[in-house]
């Protein structure tokens, strides 16, 4: 079973039905709140097109929210709902447990600084900027993690 399956699978176990790409939009909103669409899609290096999808399941489970940006009328811009932090923080463990017993099933405990999205990657793309090809490169080593 590969480690996206595990993952999947502990999540599942628990009650959580998050895959990977929902997982990591909630990582970046709550890393960047008031976020909107395009960047969102630019931090977790996902297709613009599409993260729409993604924005829109984890809306219908009421774990973000959408509000008009107060610096553009046009933009809509995403936070993580009332329910969102403490969904994030169980998810967060879940998948620290599943990921380090994936890499060695000896384990007993999970080192606590090691995650899925690490918030300096993608620090330096601020609204405007497209990644960096290093940026991508890291961004895209996070995905091998899963």
């Amino acid at each position: 079973m590969g480690s996206v399956a595990v993952v999947t699978a502990k999540l599942a176990a628990n009650g959580y039905d998050l895959p990977p790409v929902q997982y990591a939009a909630m990582q970046a909103i709550a890393a960047h709140p008031e976020i909107d669409q395009v960047h969102l899609a630019a931090l977790i290096a996902y297709d613009r097109t599409t993260i729409g999808g993604v924005i829109a399941r984890l809306l219908l489970k009421g774990l973000v929210e959408r509000e008009v940006s107060l610096t553009d009328r046009r933009v809509r811009v995403w936070r993580l709902s009332s329910l969102g932090p403490d969904t994030l923080k169980v998810v967060h463990a879940l998948v620290l447990e599943a990921q380090w017993k994936y890499s060695d099933p000896t384990l007993t405990s999970v080192p606590s600084r090691h995650g899925l999205y690490d918030p300096a990657i993608p620090a330096a793309c601020v609204p405007g900027q497209a990644l960096r090809p290093l940026q991508q490169r890291a961004m895209s080593r996070l995905w091998l993690l899963a």
